[in-house]
């Protein structure tokens, strides 16, 4: 994450309903809106000790495509919870992302 975003702002704690994140987050990084993002996500859980993997993992050739469609799993619980004018510009742009999830 280091060089793409700016998480100082962005807030996270758990609780017996689950995990909250709040705040901002700011890309940082050198992109063109002519650029395509691939993004690869695999969902781990901690087991005595170690990070074990599920069964759970996507790829998205071209996430921008797919960011704020919601019938995606992430736009549930990430992306559809997006709250500033950024909402239409995908991650192609730098810029802050408030969230509130």
């Amino acid at each position: 994450m280091n060089g793409l975003m700016d998480l100082s702002e962005l807030k996270t704690s758990m609780n017996a309903e689950g995990i909250t994140v709040s705040g901002n987050s700011t890309l940082r990084w050198d992109i063109q809106l002519e650029d395509r993002v691939q993004m690869n996500v695999n969902l781990l859980y901690f087991d005595r000790g170690s990070w074990t993997p599920t069964v759970f993992s996507q790829v998205f050739k071209d996430f921008c495509k797919s960011m704020y469609d919601s019938s995606q799993l992430h736009y549930k619980y990430w992306s559809g919870h997006i709250t500033n004018d950024v909402r239409n510009k995908c991650v192609s742009v730098p810029g802050v992302y408030q969230n509130d999830v």
